[in-house]
């Protein structure tokens, strides 16, 4: 756009005809800009990053499976983790938290809690850029009723979101995760008006 710009004051002083028609090539021009910028959000949308052996994919499947061991490997020393939007989620405080030990044992220590059972990941996009690995995903989880003082064995619930997954060579450096809590929040207060509230509330966080 700037050529052209640059191309019709260099010929201001040609015929009207002349000047029309860098115009209307300037505008015509606009077209095919627009196009390719529409055809690349396409090839970005359509980018699939989540192959198998990949970092953000071994990160998701390290937390399906629980597998502590696996995820210590997948991370740098100075790690970080973050979840901002679980201040919406019965008060809590949001997650902001650095060093892969420290990111570890809270996955562990809140898996423990919770009782879970089964977490599954359905990821509905993913594509990467410059080692940064956007994933949004579909949840499941079964876990203990009586956490969120529900008077029932296990619940099953499900939430939507978007994970970033940092990559560099020495492993990932920052995961954060954006979560839809008030939807989840409304599943745990469905199920204790359903099943009533667990006899031993002692477990209610």
């Amino acid at each position: 756009m700037n050529y052209l710009n640059r191309y019709s004051r260099a010929n201001s002083k040609a015929p009207n005809v002349a000047v029309n028609t860098a115009r209307r090539g300037s505008k015509m021009s606009r077209k095919p800009i627009y196009l390719a910028c529409l055809l690349l959000a396409a090839c970005v949308n359509q980018q699939v990053d989540c192959s198998e052996g990949s970092p953000a994919q071994n990160w998701v499947e390290s937390v399906e499976s629980q597998d502590w061991a696996r995820m210590t490997e997948l991370l740098a020393p100075d790690a970080t983790y973050d979840d901002p939007t679980v201040i919406h989620f019965d008060g809590q405080d949001a997650i902001s938290l650095k060093g892969r030990e420290a990111v570890v044992e809270f996955w562990k220590k809140t898996s423990e809690e919770i009782g879970a059972r089964n977490i599954d990941y359905d990821i509905t996009r993913c594509f990467e850029s410059g080692g940064i690995t956007v994933l949004t995903m579909k949840v499941s989880l079964t876990m203990s009723g009586a956490y969120w003082n529900i008077n029932k064995e296990s619940i099953d619930l499900t939430g939507e979101g978007t994970t970033v997954v940092t990559n560099r060579p020495e492993g990932i450096v920052a995961v954060v995760d954006y979560f839809d809590y008030a939807g989840t929040l409304t599943q745990i207060e469905r199920l204790r008006s359903q099943y009533g509230e667990a006899r031993d509330s002692d477990s209610t966080p």
